[in-house]
Formats: structure tokens, C-alpha cells, sequence
């Protein structure tokens, strides 16, 4: 097996990471924001749950959230950190 140079390693971690954050705001979604994941993957803008299609994230006053066609961004209010995430029919990330 050939040995992974140091740049492919921190990718693969880089993408390890942004797959725990990509689950998160999955989480956040269903249980802040009150969306079905497989039905915003299904019908995009009209899966949206009802309400503001923007905002402060409910219990998480330092993000705020943005519903966009298949998916949704969480960021924080400084925007210095920022998950935009598309949902997939089986109702992953």
C-alpha cells in the first residue's frame, strides 16, 4: 500500500470534519428549525418548513440560517464560520 503524502492526509481529515459539520446541521434543522430533510431534498423551496426562510437559529442565537432550494446554511453571526449544506433524498447530508 502506498504511503499518503502529508497534503492527501489532511484532506482526507479535512473532509472527516466537514462531514461532522454537514451532520450537525442536519440535527439543527429537524430539531431547531422544524424541517424534514427528505422532504426539502424531495420538493426543494416547497419543502421548506413553514415560517421564515431566514434567521436566527432557535436556541442558537449566535447562528443564523438561510433555506435555499435543496438545503440550508447555517453561519455564525461574525460569518467566520459558515456549513452550507445540500439534503439528499434518503434524508442525509
Amino acid at each position: 500500500m502506498n504511503e499518503l503524502n502529508r497534503g492527501d492526509f489532511w484532506i482526507l481529515v479535512a473532509i472527516g470534519r466537514h462531514e461532522v459539520r454537514q451532520h450537525w446541521v442536519g440535527r439543527q434543522v429537524v430539531r431547531r428549525l422544524g424541517g424534514d430533510l427528505k422532504r426539502i431534498a424531495r420538493l426543494g423551496y416547497g419543502g421548506h418548513p413553514d415560517g421564515p426562510k431566514e434567521g436566527r437559529v432557535v436556541g442558537l442565537p449566535e447562528w443564523t440560517y438561510e433555506f435555499h432550494g435543496r438545503g440550508c446554511e447555517l453561519s455564525n453571526t461574525s460569518r467566520e464560520c459558515f456549513i452550507d449544506v445540500d439534503f439528499s433524498d434518503s434524508g442525509g447530508c
